[in-house]
């Protein structure tokens, strides 16, 4: 697999799925996502996500009751280093939407 490489002052966004694979170290995401980290520490890059991605990484711990996943998902997003935007009132109302569709099976 290939390596993750940034140029100097970087904007990078991340999603979801990212903030999962750090919080598991899965052994092949986990590693590669190391040089995203080392640069957003040493400040050669900003590293930014939505309030969505915080929601989305707590359903399944939540749901599970599991507090390693859940607090590794919240270190993630309310990193310092890391901006999370806020997201639009329209945009949380379409979510809800969705959300209340797909719980109730209403497609």
């Amino acid at each position: 697999m290939g390596q993750l490489a940034f140029p100097d002052s970087a904007h990078v966004y991340i999603d979801t799925v990212t903030v999962i694979y750090a919080v598991e170290q899965t052994p092949t995401y986990g590693v590669l996502l190391n040089p995203l980290w080392n640069n957003l520490q040493a400040e050669n890059l900003e590293v930014f996500t939505s309030e969505l991605t915080l929601m989305e990484t707590l359903v399944v711990p939540l749901r599970n009751s599991d507090t390693f996943y859940r607090f590794g998902g919240h270190r993630v997003c309310d990193n310092t280093q890391m901006r999370t935007d806020l997201l639009e009132a329209a945009v949380w109302q379409q979510v809800c939407h969705l959300l209340l569709l797909k719980c109730y099976n209403l497609n």
